[in-house]
């Protein structure tokens, strides 16, 4: 086993469970003019982010900031997603054999970040790692595989026991991310990888600089120095970047947006809209026996008013969305929608199931999209007879008691990257386990042929939303604001990414 040397980043750990709504003195640092560094240019960019993620291990975390920073700038997967959803080698290429069981990846010629050769025993480390992972929408990609076999240091085969889509996809995802051997032990703190950027220093509530990794196996980035601060007042950040003081706001989740008319109206900037794969969703608590009748569940998804949200919670950056189809343009995705906004059929429906004046509590963050969702959510369930009680948790707090090894909720509501099969039985943190639904995925997992798999994923998504544990609202437009002299945004995102990449300024 080769030694991979931790990288330096965290000054310590006090910092860490912080959100970017920090103290005022904090936040006075991370908005203090950087004539210095952001300069147009120059190879120095300043990004600002609105969250801070407790940690970066990615393998627990579930954080969208964690892919923002690290998803294709530091740590590379095996594969990419392109724009048209088809996969293109990044870390390695791969063969197939006609039945769908045997995967033979050829891995391309790179280096870690510390200095070491990415080889086999990098890929064979990584994966056995993802497979502990609790997290299912990574460790369910090696649910089929039977064996992983370093045939020598640049060729490794993979053997499964059935055919599996999702396999083959999480080699282009959070699955097919590599690691160095060892290189667990440092994810939170010091991330390692491939990519076109190392991780440099961590200052926790302020900001996290990406460099240029000089020993980058394809095409060096232009910008030598990335500069991530995390602003979580979004208002503050438009004026930042009014001033000067930022090059570009990553994405704007909050009260931002409703900047974007005074955006656009500034010649020195730009609005820049994509195709999100972040969905906003609500999620009931299955071992709560409130939500055990379906029809208290069914009231609940009647009571939304989804029309209402893309403009009072997103500013109109979004469209209503009744499955859980993540990204919304997959080829299973539907005008199925089982509980369309009806308040008199919700509550008639209460009625029916004898409840009345149910008390609920909703827990959700702080942050970004937190606040709005709960304000409009206790209205429009209230309407109905269903008195919603906000529990507000910063985002670490939130994490813990939703996202964590036990949960403790009611009801929440959140966004973020995850896709439907994230709640295959045991139903991850909402204890959910609709059988119709697991049927048909797995179904569509072992299909060999595309059209089958999407016949069965579509029956598996319309089955899931009947059962309305996890109640999907809306689908998000990615907002970004910019130096309007700023080249090169990626137009989609795969994994919530913030694609440093191809950016550049404009001759």
């Amino acid at each position: 086993m080769r030694e991979h040397k931790p990288q330096s980043g965290v000054r310590g750990l006090a910092g860490l469970g912080r959100l970017a709504l920090v103290s005022a003195a904090v936040l006075t640092l991370a908005l203090a003019p950087q004539a210095a560094f952001a300069q147009v240019g120059t190879t120095n960019l300043v990004m600002s982010t609105p969250q801070e993620p407790p940690n970066w291990d990615y393998t627990v975390g579930t954080a969208t900031a964690i892919n923002g920073v690290l998803f294709l700038n530091v740590i590379e997967p095996l594969l990419e997603t392109q724009q048209d959803g088809s996969l293109k080698p990044l870390l390695a290429s791969y063969e197939v054999t006609p039945d769908g069981l045997t995967y033979t990846f050829k891995l391309v010629k790179a280096k870690f970040h510390d200095g070491t050769d990415f080889d086999a025993d990098d890929v064979l480390y990584s994966f056995e790692q993802y497979k502990k992972s609790p997290r299912p929408e990574i460790s369910k990609t090696f649910d089929a595989v039977s064996n992983i076999e370093k045939v020598d240091a640049s060729t490794v085969k993979v053997t499964l026991s059935r055919p599996s889509q999702a396999f083959l996809a999480g080699m282009s995802g959070l699955a097919g991310m590599m690691l160095p051997e060892g290189g667990l032990d440092n994810l939170a703190k010091a991330p390692v990888g491939t990519g076109p950027f190392s991780f440099g220093e961590w200052k926790p509530g302020i900001e996290v600089d990406v460099k240029r990794f000089e020993d980058y196996h394809g095409d060096k980035p232009y910008f030598e120095n990335v500069r991530i601060r995390f602003i979580g007042d979004e208002i503050a950040a438009v004026n930042a970047l009014m001033a000067g003081d930022i090059d570009l706001i990553n994405v704007l989740v909050g009260d931002g947006k409703e900047r974007a008319d005074a955006v656009k109206a500034d010649p020195k900037l730009a609005v820049l809209t994509t195709p999100s794969n972040q969905v906003n969703y609500i999620a009931l608590d299955a071992k709560n026996p409130k939500f055990a009748d379906i029809r208290v569940r069914q009231a609940i998804a009647h009571a939304i008013n989804r029309e209402d949200i893309a403009i009072g919670a997103y500013s109109g950056f979004a469209e209503p969305a009744c499955l859980f189809v993540n990204p919304a343009n997959l080829p299973w995705n539907s005008d199925y929608c089982p509980y369309a906004y009806d308040p008199e059929k919700a509550q008639a429906l209460l009625t029916e199931a004898g409840v009345g004046n149910l008390d609920v509590e909703l827990k959700y963050y702080n942050i970004s999209d937190g606040p709005a969702m709960s304000e409009l959510l206790t209205d429009e369930l209230g309407a109905v007879g269903i008195n919603v009680k906000g529990a507000s948790r910063e985002l670490a707090a939130y994490l813990d008691e939703v996202l964590g090894s036990t949960p403790n909720f009611e009801m929440t509501t959140l966004t973020g990257p995850q896709t439907v099969d994230s709640f295959l039985c045991p139903g991850w943190f909402a204890s959910a386990c609709v059988p119709e639904f697991d049927e048909a995925w797995n179904k569509a997992d072992a299909a060999v042929t595309a059209d089958e798999a999407t016949a069965l994923r579509k029956q598996a998504v319309n089955a899931f939303a009947d059962a309305a544990w996890v109640i999907p609202t809306v689908a998000w437009m990615d907002v970004t604001y910019a130096n309007a002299k700023l080249a090169g945004w990626k137009p989609y995102r795969s994994q919530a990414e913030a694609d440093l990449r191809g950016l550049h300024w404009a001759e």
